[in-house]
Order: C-alpha cells, then sequence, then structure tokens
C-alpha cells in the first residue's frame, strides 16, 4: 500500500491558503479544480499538485494586477491606462486579438473585451501564428527584459536556460524541446553515467541530481556548512555540502549566481551539518520571508533570511552545539557509551595500529598510535562486530 495523502478537507485548505475557494470536488492530484479567487472573484482553475509543488502561487488575474500596478508606479510612461491603449499595445507587438468564435476582432469591439487592462485574451502571433492567451502585463514587463513577447518564439532561449540549469548540477539534459518547470525530463549524469528523470522545479528545491552519487557520500565523513550573502538580494543563505570535492559543488553555484562566500566549518558528519543548520534558521525564524525558486533558481531559498537580521557566527554555533553534545557532535560519546562494558579487543585494535619511528637524541623512540580518527575507529570495530552477530544469527543453510 502506498503512503496515505491529506484528506479532502487539508486539500480545500492548501487551496484558500493561496487565496481562492475550490468550486468542485478533489479528484485526483493532476485534475484541475474550477475555483473562486477569494480578493478579486474570478473564476479559473489549478491542479492540487500545482500548489502542493508550489508552481502556483495566486490567482492569475490577481498576479497580472500586481504586475501592473509596479509598473505602472515604477514607469508611468510606458505602463498604458486604458483598455484602448492595451489593445493598441498588444497589436504592436505583433497580436491580434481574437473572438470566442475565433473572428479577429480590432477597435472598440476588441477594447470592450478588457475589463481591465491587465485582462487575459485570445490573441494569435502574427509571426508564428500560435493562438494562446496574452495580457498586455506580459508584453510589457518582457519588453523591461529585451526579450520575444511571444512565449512560442522565446522557447529555445527558455530550454538553453533549463539546459544550462541542469549543467549546473552536473546533469546533462537529454531532452529535446521546453518542458514545463514541474516535468520531469530524462538527464544523464555527468559524473558516473547514470540515467535519470527529474524536473527543474525538483532540483531548484534540492533534489539530489544523482541518487547514485548521492548514496555514495558517506554522512559519517566530514561536512562543511557554508554562509553565501547576495547582496542584490539582500539575503544570507545556510547550506551544507560533503568535502570530498565532487563535480556537484553547492557554493560554486551560489557564486556563479553573484553570491558572495562568508564563512565555512567543518563538522564531524552530515548529522552534525544538518544540526548547525536547523539551529541557524530557528535563530533567523523571524527574518525569513520573501525568497522564492525566482531569486534562486539554482535551489536553497528555503534557508535564506533577510539582511535585517541580527549577524551569525558558525564557528561560534558549532563551538556551542559541540559542547553541549548536540545531535552529530554526541557520535563520540555515544560510541564509546557502546564499548563501557565490552572494551575493543587487542586482537580488533590490531589493525589500525601504526608504529612511527622518532629519533630523541641518539636514540630511537617507537611511538604507537592510530591510523585514523578514534571516533572512525571506533565506528568500524562497531560495524564489524554488529555484522558478525548478525552473520551469527543467520541459520546454516543444508
Amino acid at each position: 500500500m502506498g503512503k496515505p495523502g491529506p484528506c479532502r478537507e487539508c486539500i480545500d485548505e492548501q487551496f484558500r491558503r493561496v487565496g481562492v475557494r475550490p468550486c468542485e470536488p478533489h479528484q485526483s492530484p493532476t485534475a484541475l479544480r474550477e475555483y473562486r479567487c477569494l480578493a478579486c472573484g474570478r473564476t479559473g482553475s489549478v491542479a492540487y499538485n500545482q500548489i502542493r509543488n508550489q508552481s502556483y502561487s495566486a490567482c492569475e488575474p490577481c498576479s497580472l494586477r500586481e504586475v501592473y500596478e509596479a509598473g505602472l508606479q515604477h514607469d508611468p510612461e510606458r505602463w498604458v491606462t486604458t483598455t484602448q491603449d492595451a489593445v493598441a499595445v498588444l497589436r504592436e507587438a505583433g497580436y491580434t486579438m481574437m473572438g470566442t468564435a475565433g473572428e479577429t476582432v480590432g477597435g472598440e469591439a476588441a477594447a470592450a473585451m478588457l475589463t481591465d487592462v491587465w485582462d487575459m485574451v485570445d490573441v494569435r502571433c502574427a509571426t508564428c501564428g500560435e493562438q494562446f492567451r496574452r495580457s498586455v502585463v506580459h508584453v510589457l514587463a518582457s519588453s523591461w527584459r529585451g526579450g520575444d513577447h511571444c512565449p512560442h518564439l522565446d522557447w529555445a532561449g527558455l530550454v538553453r536556460q533549463h539546459t544550462e540549469y541542469f549543467a549546473a548540477h552536473g546533469l546533462a539534459r537529454n531532452f529535446d524541446g521546453y518542458a514545463k518547470l514541474t516535468q520531469p525530463v530524462p538527464a544523464v549524469c555527468l559524473g558516473c553515467g547514470t540515467e535519470r528523470k527529474v524536473s527543474l522545479s525538483a532540483l531548484a528545491q534540492n533534489a539530489s541530481p544523482c541518487p547514485r552519487c548521492a548514496e555514495a557520500v558517506d554522512p559519517d565523513l566530514p561536512h562543511l556548512v557554508y554562509l553565501i550573502h547576495f547582496a542584490e538580494l539582500e539575503l544570507t543563505k545556510v547550506g551544507i555540502t560533503n568535502t570530498e570535492g565532487r563535480r556537484h559543488d553547492r557554493i560554486k553555484a551560489h557564486l556563479a549566481r553573484g553570491g558572495s562566500l562568508i564563512e565555512t566549518v567543518i563538522v564531524p558528519n552530515r548529522e552534525a551539518a544538518l544540526t548547525v543548520e536547523r539551529h541557524v534558521l530557528d535563530q533567523m525564524s523571524g527574518y525569513r520571508q520573501g525568497a522564492t525558486a525566482r531569486h534562486l533558481p539554482q535551489g536553497g531559498w528555503t534557508e535564506t533570511w533577510h539582511d535585517s537580521a541580527p549577524g551569525v557566527a558558525l564557528s561560534e554555533v558549532v563551538q556551542s552545539l559541540s559542547q553541549s553534545n548536540a545531535p552529530g557532535f554526541d557520535r563520540l560519546e555515544r560510541l564509546e557509551s557502546f564499548f563501557a562494558h565490552e572494551p575493543i579487543t587487542v586482537e580488533e585494535a590490531a589493525g589500525f595500529v601504526t608504529i612511527e619511528e622518532v629519533a630523541v637524541d641518539d636514540d630511537v623512540v617507537h611511538v604507537i598510535g592510530l591510523s585514523a580518527p578514534r571516533e572512525e575507529v571506533l565506528r568500524e570495530v562497531r560495524r564489524r562486530r554488529m555484522h558478525h552477530q548478525t552473520s551469527d544469527r543467520k541459520p546454516s543453510q543444508g
């Protein structure tokens, strides 16, 4: 049996949290449900998995209105104020407005189709011939970016961006054409050659680029915790990564997006790294607002906070957590308690003993030590003991 999902009341509550009230019963995570916006009263449709995956944030008319109002305040000379002006801008951008029966509509009739300047309307692109829904907001906003207005004409640029994003995560995107952010597409790991399917949104939410390589990272090895500042976004991020110098370097991905490395600390294992990260985020809980995948397309926006927060020193956090034997920092204590009643034998320790000759005046002194850190030795001996105990319990064959 699969893992049970949320109840229908919980699903409806998630709809209401993004400002819409469902008008029909829930059928499945991928089924579109008609809704009515709690702010503007207009209807639309959205699937539950779009809300769950955070690929839907607000009613489309409301989103367009917010962008329009911001643009009008920022540059009132560029942003139009009448429906007649909106029709003219769409026409100049290469769009022909279409009626409900697919007929071409212009002039006063076209303006009458717009209740508000920012409304979505059916248009046909004069260049590619494709018919779709468009708002004058899309045209005016894209003119700031200097890109093509028609989404069909701009697919090549989006495909290129997606391919570069996959490459930054150590993957070769093996898919021709454009795919939605939430659509898993074939990809190949550039490190080990493993094939898999993964979506861009999953990578942005810190999904492992390659499960095989992720499994190869020993969680008991030292891990690195880092702080990175994004001056343009006025955000600071905390994150963790392994210390094996692997091809997929999270820090490099953030630096390539304008981040500046503030501080790094090395902790004994992944559990300790996660403990430090959670501790820092708890300290910054009152300042963690605003960041989305749009701000950090390389992923990790959920571990950020605003610059108005007080400063944090990772070294001090690690020292405090280490002194309090917080999870991950208490490994050695837990290991030693395992051997409290049955200490390591000479035979068990023999494989980890090193003998080094050191000259002291005219004499040679033999210094006996361990070939690995004490925690690593204890962990390996415990593993061998437990393996032997498991083998002894297995029934004999024959």
